[in-house]
Parts: C-alpha cells; structure tokens; sequence
C-alpha cells in the first residue's frame, strides 16, 4: 500500500484541548466489555500492578529509568520528542485515549495530560511506574501490555515511543495491537533510525535495532496494519551523532557510561546543545507536514 503525503491525509490545525487528568477510559472498559482492573490487578498508592509482570524480555539498562528521570524535564532530546508525539496524537487521535505502552517514567504521558489528551500508561519496570504516579499521571498500570488481556476490539490508540528497539521479538505484542484495536484503531510509534548511527549508545540502551521507514512499515504491515505515514526527526542531530558517537565506535573508541549518559540526554546549557535546541525548535514547524530527508529519530501512524 503506497503512503499519502502528510497534507493529504490531514492538514486542519491542532486543536485546542482542556486539561485532562481524570480516567474515563478503565471505567469504560468494565462498562462496555465487563473488563474490570480490579479483578485483575492489585492497586497500591495509585499503581495497579499485574503480578506476573517481569522485564525478562526487554533489553533495557537496570538503571535507564533512573538515568531518564533525572533529566527528562530539561532535556532538548525528551522536549522535542513530546513536541512530535503531541502533534501526531492531536493529528490521528485527537478523540482517543492513548494506551502509552512501555511508558517508563510518564515524561510522554505527563506531557500529553498536560495538553488535554488522555493516556493509559503500561510500563512493566517498578521504579518507572512509581515515578510516574509521583509525576500524576492519571492511570498508571504497572505490568506488560500483553498481561493486561484486554478484549478484542476494545480501545482506539496505542502509542508505543521508543519501546520497540529494546524487544528483541516484536512480533508477540504487534499482534497483541491488532487484536485489541478496534477497526480503524491506530498506533502511533517512534524508534531511533538510521543504521549508519549505530553507536555505543546504543548499546548502553540495549538496543537491538535501528529502523528506517522500510523496515519499520514492514514490521507493522506483515502484522496487518496499513501504514498511514511516517517520518524522519531529529534531523540536526545527525551529523553530531554520526561524527562524535558512530564513526568513534566504529574505530573502537569507548567513553565510560557517566559519560555516555551524559552525553545522551542533552542535558547540558553550553552554546553545542543551544543551537541543537533552536534547531529542533525550527524543525518542529515544519514536522509532519513537511517531510525531512533523515533524521536521528523516525515516526509512524498505523490504522488496524
């Protein structure tokens, strides 16, 4: 299936939206498909937990939310990244609740509250959950996605950022999306892209992947999802990472994981990571209308 331009699909603008931090999605559930959390799932200090959960099958550093809370809030990466995901979700979604898959500390849900956008957050790591009730996102479920068993053709949006490089066998989960998508149901997904950038960041992420818009469009569609569109992001960071972070790795050079880290979240005020902000800032006009060459970082939106 070919893909529509962006300003085919939808060019109306983004629409204003109150504040919404009240759960209505898991008292529909029980309302219109008897699935009741509290039959399921034990709840403690705003955390519904599914007592099977386990990190088993994701690759993921033991200490990745604990790194990513200390600097989500100030990190151009983590800002620009919600700036998309909000676009996006308001664009295809704009009348759903999104189920934010794998949604660590709540940075994504947090923001798109704050927008007027209801989420679901489902994140299977301890430390990740428990900060995100600190943080009040409304619904937080502590747990894998696939524990949760959900009826078939039960919820509208899935959004799942930056989740899908860390699990070695997506097939499993894609599927558990389409099963529990309505028609016309959509996932909105972001993974790192660009195989060229793979570097010791990756690793330290325990990523298993990079994607590009081949491989990712392959992914969903082998799973039956028609893709609605996709995109590159993060475009200024290209050169910087392929020339500080890939071409060093692929010449056997190493830096220490404080180091690393540090480098990653963009955490810093010097005059490097301020143009990288203004870039990203201009970047985020022109994001999804106007498609970009490349990017660090690749979006998609697809319809079940």
């Amino acid at each position: 299936m070919a893909r529509a331009p962006w300003h085919l699909i939808d060019s109306s603008p983004l629409q204003d939206r109150r504040i919404s931090d009240v759960n209505t999605e898991l008292p529909r559930l029980a309302d219109e498909h008897s699935w009741r959390i509290e039959e399921r799932a034990s709840c403690e200090d705003n955390i519904w937990s599914f007592t099977q959960s386990s990190n088993a099958e994701i690759s993921y550093p033991s200490q990745g939310n604990e790194f990513c809370a200390a600097v989500e809030d100030k990190s151009f990466w983590f800002q620009h990244r919600n700036m998309v995901i909000e676009k996006l979700v308001s664009r295809f979604t704009a009348d759903s609740v999104l189920w934010d898959v794998g949604g660590g500390n709540g940075c994504v849900s947090k923001h798109l509250q704050n927008a007027g956008i209801e989420t679901v957050l489902v994140e299977p790591g301890r430390e990740g959950v428990q900060n995100a009730a600190e943080r009040q996102c409304a619904s937080v479920l502590h747990g894998k996605f696939e524990e949760l068993e959900l009826p078939s053709d039960s919820i509208a949006a899935v959004g799942i950022f930056d989740v899908l490089e860390h699990i070695e066998h997506i097939e499993s989960l894609l599927l558990e999306f389409y099963r529990v998508l309505r028609p016309g149901g959509k996932v909105i997904v972001t993974v790192p892209a660009c195989k060229a950038l793979w570097s010791q960041a990756d690793d330290f992420a325990g990523h298993f992947r990079r994607y590009s818009k081949k491989t990712l469009h392959e992914a969903f569609s082998h799973h039956g999802f028609s893709p609605l569109g996709s995109g590159y992001f993060m475009l200024p960071l290209v050169a910087p990472v392929f020339l500080f972070r890939a071409l060093p790795y692929r010449l056997g050079k190493r830096v220490s994981e404080e180091k690393l880290f540090a480098q990653l979240t963009g955490d810093g005020a010097g005059l490097f990571e301020s143009l990288i902000s203004m870039s990203l800032r201009v970047e985020s006009v022109c994001i999804p209308s106007l498609p970009l060459p490349f990017g660090s970082s690749l979006y998609g939106v697809f319809r079940k």
